[in-house]
């Protein structure tokens, strides 16, 4: 069943936002907290209606969460399922030169500050964007400071 949303309004998404969306997004996480807007299950999108209706999705912004996406094939594959036509996914996440140190603290702040072993992280950098290339058209790319940001939309 499928969740009611109108493919006239405008849908953003702050995906693996916790409880810390951007202003004017809907949270999303892969927890299954009914205090989110939306939660992820095998990388399905649901509210409390249902699964997310198939391009309803004006907007997807995934911030500090790429690198604790274990199957980045299968997260474009759905993303792009829910995107409108004219949507974008914007991802800002950590650059190769700065992967290790982030490592680093990611390692500390979810193994030992927060107890979370259920957050997955990449023991190693992996290209994104190349893989988001094959179903996506990059719109932009480019570093800043620590951080790379990808634009993307359907190709």
């Amino acid at each position: 069943m499928h969740s009611k949303t109108s493919s006239t309004q405008s849908l953003f998404i702050d995906y693996g936002s916790g409880y810390n969306p951007k202003k004017g997004y809907k949270t999303c996480d892969f927890t299954t907290n009914p205090c989110l807007d939306y939660n992820v299950i095998d990388y399905k999108i649901y509210n409390k209606d249902g699964e997310l209706p198939h391009k309803s999705v004006s907007i997807f912004r995934l911030r500090n969460v790429i690198h604790h996406i274990p199957n980045l094939q299968k997260l474009f594959e759905n993303l792009k399922n829910y995107l409108r036509d004219d949507g974008v996914i914007e991802i800002i996440d950590v650059n190769e030169e700065h992967y290790k140190q982030n490592l680093c603290l990611d390692n500390l702040w979810y193994r030992y500050v927060n107890k979370r072993n259920d957050i997955w992280i990449s023991q190693n950098y992996r290209d994104y964007a190349k893989v988001a290339s094959k179903m996506f058209k990059i719109l932009h790319n480019f570093k800043e400071n620590e951080k790379e940001c990808i634009v993307l939309t359907k190709s």
